[in-house]
């Protein structure tokens, strides 16, 4: 069995974390570290195609957070 390092970095823009690695290559991907507030529970279009993003209630508020939350809607 080998072992497996990942690795995530939480900052104050954004946060970033490694999805894959082989041997002398590290594959990384991003998304900002800021939940914005959500005034209604469709998640609604950016650029043409679904935003790629997740709806997280707190006390009884939605904040959307993920790779396309910081993007203008559309529509």
């Amino acid at each position: 069995m080998s072992i497996i390092v990942r690795a995530i970095d939480v900052g104050f823009g954004g946060t970033k974390y490694v999805t894959a690695s082989a041997p002398g290559q590290v594959d990384c991907a991003h998304f900002p570290s800021l939940a914005y507030f959500k005034h209604e529970e469709d998640p609604g279009e950016v650029m043409g195609g679904r935003r790629q993003t997740v709806q997280v209630p707190v006390d009884g508020l939605l904040y959307e957070v993920g790779r396309t939350s910081s993007l203008p809607r559309t529509g």
